[in-house]
């Protein structure tokens, strides 16, 4: 069991963390690429437009205040539709109580910017799933 759980301590150093980030916004793009390399997490830029497959990356994050109303209601309704595959944050200026209650609900971290603790947060709960994950495959 304590082989196991080294074993695990250092697989996990050395499985690369992908976050999945959502932007239209170039200025923001650049800069999540920026804090993403500072903490050692691939970054990996995603398309509102296209529906990323569950699974390829190991958390999301979306940035809101790029889209259109009616882009931001449908990718809202998509995060809180069903139960959380994977951590998620998001990150604008404008979330409405309904809305931060609805995302914090389905356990979805709101930000008012993009900045470092950001990503660790996303860092701190890809680490806490893949720790359960393990324990859950010991037992």
């Amino acid at each position: 069991m304590v082989a196991r759980r080294a074993a695990f301590k250092l697989l996990e150093g050395r499985m690369p963390m992908r976050i999945g980030y959502l932007s239209l916004d170039e200025v923001n793009q650049s800069l999540a690429r920026q804090l993403a390399s500072k903490i050692g997490v691939e970054l990996h830029s995603l398309s509102f437009r296209e529906d990323e497959p569950v699974g390829s990356c190991d958390a999301y994050l979306y940035e809101l205040d790029c889209l259109t109303q009616l882009d931001r209601r449908e990718l809202l309704a998509r995060i809180v539709a069903g139960p959380a595959q994977r951590p998620a944050a998001v990150h604008s200026w404008n979330v409405s109580p309904n809305e931060r209650r609805a995302l914090h609900g389905k356990g979805v971290d709101v930000f008012r910017r993009l900045e470092e603790v950001v990503f660790r947060r996303l860092r701190r709960a890809v680490r806490a799933r893949r720790r359960q994950a393990q324990r859950l495959s010991t037992t």
